[in-house]
């Protein structure tokens, strides 16, 4: 997934982590540790400042984008977490597992919904 200035990209992977990349020189520039099983995806927030990711350990995180400093653990599913995405004003994050939707409002990092799947 690209950062919204398309200077970075951000990848999910297989071994528990997330990594950030200079999109013009494929460079590391960060690796978002603490996951505790596969990341399924990962995502920049509309500013490019924070990265949200998802994980079949069942939590999202999310991240400062420049530093990779973890920021907070959005808990509450049951089982893995396949994605997790931005609202397009960066307010809120949605999480989706295969019977839970969940949403977290970003300033206070805390659960405003949880949208049963029907």
């Amino acid at each position: 997934m690209f950062s919204p200035d398309s200077q970075r990209i951000v990848t999910a992977s297989d071994d528990k982590t997330a990594r950030v990349w200079n999109a013009a020189t494929g460079q590391p520039l960060a690796i978002l540790q603490g996951h505790s099983s596969v990341v399924r995806s990962a995502m920049f927030s509309p500013d490019g400042q924070r990265i949200v990711t998802a994980s079949q350990d069942k939590t999202a995180r999310v991240w400062n984008a420049n530093s990779g400093l973890l920021l907070a653990i959005l808990q509450g599913h049951t089982d893995t977490v396949w994605s997790a995405v931005f609202s397009p004003d960066g307010q809120r994050i949605v999480t989706s597992s295969a019977y839970t939707k969940r949403v977290f409002r970003v300033v206070t990092l805390s659960e405003i919904a949880d949208l049963l799947a029907k």
